[in-house]
């Protein structure tokens, strides 16, 4: 398979010639093989395989571009970037001379926080100034109002005003409060006046 036949001689004791077509290498079987007696040929067939690194493939990744061939290039990403976020290894990767790829396998895990919320990739802990940034991010985000909490409510308290205007409004407030809770008792109390003084005329 994926081979160029270089001479072909089908009679007895004849030979039947390989090379492997470019771009692959051999792998298995005789480049070269004779007819004998029984109109076979002895060996195994031939096998060649294209140069290059192995296909890659990770759980929770794309392969966006790939060229295996030695020197080429493979691009990957995480497979959904809502859910998953990249933590280690590598989403660039080289093939080599001796068909291995650069780096490390690349782990994209699944977010239990919003990935948004905590960035596609970890910060290199010599990283300061991103560090000390997403530390900020952090503590805005987890920050507890005190004076919203249940306790700080329940300690709250009138405060006094001692302005003119406050005083007034004060007073008259009182005054309306006061007047208000007399007519009602009054208007309650007018039946029975108005026939105690039928009564006395009587």
């Amino acid at each position: 398979m994926n081979t160029d036949m270089l001479h072909n001689d089908t009679s007895y004791g004849g030979l039947v010639s390989y090379t492997c077509a470019a771009g692959y290498k051999h792998v298995s079987g005789d480049l070269q093989r004779t007819c004998v007696g029984n109109g076979s040929w002895n060996g195994t067939e031939p096998l060649c395989k294209a140069i290059g690194c192995p296909r890659l493939n990770f759980p929770n990744t794309n392969i966006i571009s790939l060229d295996s061939s030695p020197g080429g290039v493979v691009s990957l990403s995480c497979l959904d970037k809502r859910r998953h976020r990249h933590v280690s290894g590598d989403l660039i990767r080289t093939c080599n001379e001796n068909e291995t790829w650069t780096g490390t396998p690349p782990v994209c895990k699944e977010c239990k926080c919003p990935c948004s919320a905590i960035g596609s990739a970890p910060i290199k802990s010599n990283d300061t100034e991103k560090l000390n940034q997403r530390i900020k991010e952090l503590r805005s985000m987890l920050l507890i109002q005190k004076n919203m909490t249940a306790k700080a409510r329940l300690l709250k308290i009138c405060a006094s005003d001692p302005r003119p205007s406050a005083k007034g409004i004060g007073v008259v407030l009182g005054i309306g409060v006061l007047v208000v809770i007399i007519s009602s008792i009054v208007l309650l109390d007018l039946p029975n006046l108005i026939n105690a003084v039928k009564s006395k005329k009587q």
